[in-house]
């Protein structure tokens, strides 16, 4: 195979994004989610304080009502709660309930296991450059949320 031009990332990108989703399509159907609702319960596993529709939206960078949706649907699954923030009903932070708490491992754990895959086919220099780049585009991403 000739070297891949720059012009290519965003297929190269694509292509491994697909790859690392095939991992967890029997879990999520297991589960009865989908590829959307992982990335909710991914980002709540990693801030296990919770966060509020307005961080979890931001973080993720999607828009409030499909955030809302989306919890909406995973509060009914019982993977998902409301955590009031003082005396205002309307104040929240949405977390993991146990059963979510338990999914979301369980995918972490799938997750990982595909990752390594990935990580296994470079040298400790070539990890060391692509943790470089990874921070260098997500400064970049963040900026551009900003």
């Amino acid at each position: 195979m000739a070297e891949m031009s720059a012009i290519m990332l965003p297929v190269m990108i694509n292509k491994l994004k697909k790859r690392l989703d095939s991992a967890n399509e029997v879990l999520l159907k297991q589960y009865g989610l989908s590829k959307l609702h992982l990335l909710y319960l991914m980002a709540l596993l990693e801030h296990n304080e919770g966060m509020t529709l307005k961080e979890l939206s931001d973080f993720l960078g999607f828009d409030k009502a499909n955030t809302s949706r989306a919890i909406s649907k995973l509060i009914d699954k019982k993977y998902v709660q409301k955590r009031s923030q003082g005396e205002l009903e309307f104040k929240y932070k949405v977390e993991l309930t146990s059963q979510g708490h338990e999914v979301a491992s369980l995918i972490q754990a799938q997750n990982e296991s595909a990752n390594q895959q990935i990580v296994a086919l470079f040298t400790p220099e070539e990890l060391a450059l692509l943790a470089k780049i990874g921070s260098k585009l997500w400064q970049y991403l963040e900026n551009e949320d900003a």
